[in-house]
Order: C-alpha cells, then sequence, then structure tokens
C-alpha cells in the first residue's frame, strides 16, 4: 500500500510538473510569435513608406494621379499596422515606449511628402521638385530607419530569451519525462 501511495505521489508531482512546463511552453512559444510578429509589420511599415515615397515621386515626374490614390492607400495601410504593433506589443514596455517616437518620426516624414505635394500644387512641378530636393527628407527616413533597427534589435533579443526560455522547458519536460520513464 505505501509503495502504491508513493507511486501515485510520484505521479502527480511528475504530472504537475508537467503540466506547468507545458504551460509556460506554450506561454513562452505565443509571446516568441507575437515578438516576431512585431518584427514582421515594423519591416512592413518601413516597406510601406518607402512605396508611399516612391508613389509620390512618380506622381511628381508622371502626374498621374493613379500614383497618389495608391500612395494614400498605402499610408492607410502604415496607419492600420502601427495600430496593430501597439496592440500586439502592449505587454512590451521597451517596444511601447519607442511608439510614440516612431509614430512622430512617421508623421513628420509624412508632412514633408505633403509639403512638396503642396508646392507642387501651387506653384508646379519645378516647385515641387526643388521642396523635395530641398527637404531633410532623406534624413527624416533615415531616423525612421534607425527607430524601426532599434525596435527590431530589442525584439530580436526578447525572441532570444523566448527561444532560450523555450529550449529550457522542453529540456526540462524532457527531463521529467525521463525521470517518470525510469521510476
Amino acid at each position: 500500500l505505501a509503495g502504491f501511495v508513493l507511486a501515485v505521489i510520484v505521479l502527480a508531482i511528475i504530472g504537475g510538473s508537467l503540466y506547468r512546463t507545458t504551460a509556460r511552453f506554450i506561454a513562452t512559444s505565443e509571446a516568441l510569435d507575437r515578438s516576431q510578429r512585431a518584427v514582421n509589420m515594423l519591416e512592413g511599415i518601413y516597406s510601406l513608406l518607402n512605396q508611399a515615397e516612391s508613389r509620390q515621386r512618380a506622381w511628381l515626374l508622371l502626374g498621374d494621379d493613379v500614383e497618389l490614390h495608391t500612395r494614400s492607400d498605402v499610408l492607410v495601410r502604415v496607419d492600420a499596422l502601427l495600430g496593430e504593433l501597439e496592440t500586439l506589443t502592449a505587454d512590451m514596455p521597451a517596444s511601447q515606449v519607442r511608439l510614440p517616437a516612431l509614430r512622430s518620426g512617421i508623421a513628420i516624414r509624412l508632412r514633408m511628402l505633403d509639403a512638396v505635394l503642396d508646392a507642387y500644387r501651387r506653384e508646379g512641378v519645378e516647385a515641387g521638385r526643388r521642396q523635395l530636393a530641398a527637404g531633410s527628407g532623406r534624413a527624416e527616413m533615415e531616423r525612421v530607419l534607425a527607430m524601426i533597427v532599434a525596435m527590431q534589435a530589442e525584439l530580436g533579443q526578447q525572441i532570444a530569451a523566448e527561444r532560450q526560455s523555450a529550449e529550457r522547458s522542453a529540456t526540462r519536460t524532457l527531463a521529467i519525462v525521463l525521470v517518470a520513464a525510469v521510476a
């Protein structure tokens, strides 16, 4: 009877440990997925900003209003991705701290692009081109890129830590299973 009780106690301890380890592994996997999605969203935001700028330049060169409509659609997608990113990183303090600066940098860059459009509309093609050449748009876009790269680096560190945690959990689970098999 004592042996049976001891076996039940050992199985209960092993089962509890397996449950905790499995739950932690699942939570870590979900956190890893969120972090990776956040990195992908940041890449998407930067790509879309480049696309909006490219569409605007095409409009300046060609005068085709389709390019401006496409630019507007792209900017709507940027805003949507920023909102998704904010929601996705709600439990990531480092990313939440950097998001307002990223939004501000993007807004500054878009205002510069809008100034080019305004100059073009008010004074013509050459005025728009001069505004584009005279602005510090490239420097502002590099600042936005630097913010994105910094956020991605932080998320990359977080991903590495989460992977390491997941590997430890998996190793612990395997050790528990092996102990249970031997016992």
